[in-house]
């Protein structure tokens, strides 16, 4: 078994598009720790909670931001995808797994 940062082990990279000045909306992040999602609507909506996370994560967050100590970030991803973080923690997001886009 090869561990992370073996030589010849490539990582993966993903890619985030950076959307124009002006022309770039933001997912709705509303309702986003809702559990009970079924089928089709459930996929499309846990989707959408993965692009709010990566829009959140890529596109309103600087690095900077992802490595200083902040007890208000902290609070303020916690009040945001906390109940997101539940359900994968509870295996709900076991799907995002299979999927690059989340």
């Amino acid at each position: 078994v090869m561990k992370p940062g073996t030589p010849g082990l490539a990582m993966p990279r993903r890619t985030v598009s950076t959307p124009r000045a002006g022309t770039a909306s933001r997912p709705s992040r509303k309702g986003l720790g809702l559990s009970g999602r079924q089928n089709d609507e459930g996929a499309v909506l846990d989707g959408e909670a993965a692009a709010a996370v990566l829009h959140y994560w890529f596109e309103e967050l600087t690095t900077d931001d992802w490595f200083r100590q902040s007890h208000t970030l902290d609070d303020h991803i916690r009040k945001e995808f906390g109940a997101l973080h539940a359900r994968a923690a509870a295996g709900e997001l076991s799907g995002w797994m299979a999927r690059p886009d989340t």
